[in-house]
């Protein structure tokens, strides 16, 4: 069995080359989780300064748009793994088609849940609130970001292409671009220019068209960079031998 896997103090040693290609395949994956979580923080103070209303829908609707995202989020991690097994398998053809077929499945299955949550969705928000008044808001808000499950989907499947092939950068400057520098802002900009004697806070659509601007930018730009190609240099295996299947 040692002949197979030995683990003590000898082979359990620093290694400086691939400890740094970890760190520059992760690194730019956990900031942008990072970021994420500080333009969350940011733009849930502007929802709490909108009253109470707004901050129980926005946690419902948020709630439905976590089962609504979970197919984007699934292909982004299955792209990624294929994309990285046949990079080091030198099957960058297949790497293609895998791509086409992930774009594919993915919008598939977005078109099918943002159908659902068009006809269904009162009664999904329904599950966490019998407001009458949230429920309502709610519906509103999900009609608003529908278009953007079908932008997610395929941010999704590009970032997770160029993530798969090592390529991480990208996808972390373009959240930035994004969610922190634009959808921030604007969000705070859109709520101060629409106040109102009902919304003296700013109306709550800012919250929510600012979210589906920053989801479409985020796609065609994810898109616009896998198109460019620049990922197929950046693997961690640049040459491979070519694998029978």
């Amino acid at each position: 069995m040692k002949n197979v896997f030995d683990l003590n103090r000898k082979s359990v040693r620093y290694d400086r080359k691939h400890t740094l290609s970890l760190l520059r395949i992760g690194m730019p994956a956990g900031i942008t989780q990072g970021i994420f979580s500080m333009a969350m923080v940011i733009v849930q103070a502007l929802v709490n300064s909108m009253g109470t209303l707004v901050a129980a829908c926005s946690i419902s609707v948020m709630r439905v748009d976590g089962f609504a995202m979970l197919s984007n989020f699934t292909f982004g991690m299955a792209i990624s793994t294929y994309v990285g097994q046949n990079i080091g398998a030198g099957l960058m053809d297949r790497v293609n088609k895998g791509v086409k077929a992930a774009v594919i499945l993915s919008l598939s299955f977005s078109i099918a849940i943002t159908i659902a949550l068009l006809f269904f969705g009162r009664s999904m928000i329904g599950w966490f609130t019998q407001t009458e008044a949230i429920r309502d808001l709610g519906m509103h808000q999900l009609r608003i970001l529908a278009l953007g499950y079908l932008a997610m989907a395929m941010l999704q499947v590009f970032s997770g292409t160029m993530r798969g092939a090592g390529d991480t950068l990208p996808s972390m400057w373009i959240s930035l671009a994004t969610t922190v520098a634009f959808r921030v802002p604007v969000a705070y900009v859109w709520a101060y220019l629409t106040r109102s004697p009902e919304w003296p806070n700013g109306s709550p659509d800012s919250l929510y068209f600012s979210l589906l601007i920053a989801w479409v930018m985020g796609a065609l730009l994810n898109y616009l960079w896998y198109r460019r190609g620049n990922w197929r240099d950046k693997s961690v295996i640049r040459k491979a031998p070519v694998l029978d299947t």
